[in-house]
């Protein structure tokens, strides 16, 4: 074989291996991307799912519909089989209604909702319901009071 040969096959071969790594390149960037997108497209599904079993949690707290039901429903309803993830979004909607509650509550004794945001950051409100469960279960007017000594 001459030289003259050989470097055309070289150079051949050094252009199939260029074209084939930049078309692998451009494959596992294509890959990356549809990864991405499907992650976020996920995570916004499994929010918008949480958002909406809290929201039937509250409607079930609203209509008197004791616990171990409740753990019933979402099992049969929203495939949610796992008690602690119940336990946390019995909590959170607990949480969120009391939260209602006592912007109802602060409204109708004339505070505007911005007053009442102002009012739950100074006071910590949301991390006081986080930490003591038995705030979840009060009246909004004994809450408000207990909020403010604490």
């Amino acid at each position: 074989m001459s030289k003259k040969t050989i470097i055309e096959k070289v150079s051949e071969a050094g252009d199939w291996l260029l074209e084939t790594a930049a078309d692998s390149f451009k494959d596992a960037k294509k890959r990356r991307e549809d990864a991405l997108y499907h992650e976020g497209y996920n995570e916004g599904r499994n929010k918008q799912k949480e958002k909406d079993v809290i929201a039937a949690v509250e409607a079930f707290l609203e209509l008197k519909i004791k616990e171990q039901d409740i753990y019933r429903l979402l099992s049969d309803y929203f495939n949610v089989d796992s008690v602690s993830e119940v336990t946390a979004l019995l909590k959170a909607a607990k949480k969120r209604r009391q939260i209602k509650a006592l912007r109802s509550y602060c409204e109708s004794k004339g505070m505007t909702s911005k007053e009442f945001r102002e009012y739950a950051r100074e006071h910590r409100l949301s991390e006081k319901l986080d930490a003591d469960e038995s705030l979840l279960e009060i009246k909004p007017d004994k809450l408000k009071t207990i909020v403010e000594k604490k």
